[in-house]
């Protein structure tokens, strides 16, 4: 958990070992996603690592604020940080997902990826 300037940051999910060529543009991804949290959250930011039972899995940044504009769509918008996302998670093939936060309220940014586990 991090806390600084009225919000937190919390994460949460089992331990799960992700191969560099997949963690490095994930990383670039939370950072940008948690980064819009932070310019529009007003406490809590989760970010959460989910496994499916499919064998694929969702990385989740979820806040509190005000969410997204109606119709909002993310492959027509004009920010950086979103032009961004949308090219890293092409790079590994991921899909980007939008909602509303927990208990409807905020935003959810949730990556669907598929990626082997990193062998020991």
């Amino acid at each position: 958990m991090w806390e600084r300037a009225g919000f937190t940051i919390i994460v949460e999910g089992a331990k799960y070992e992700i191969p560099t060529v997949f963690a490095i543009p994930l990383g670039f991804v939370v950072n940008e996603m948690i980064t819009n949290s932070a310019k529009y959250a007003k406490g809590n930011i989760i970010v959460r690592l989910e496994t499916t039972p499919t064998g694929g899995h969702l990385l989740s940044v979820l806040d509190d604020g005000p969410g997204l504009p109606a119709g909002f769509d993310p492959a027509n918008s004009k920010g950086l940080g979103m032009k961004i996302i949308l090219s890293l998670l092409k790079q590994i093939g991921g899909e980007l997902q939008l909602a509303r936060g927990d208990n409807g309220r905020g935003a959810r940014f949730t990556v669907k990826f598929s990626s082997p586990a990193r062998q020991s």
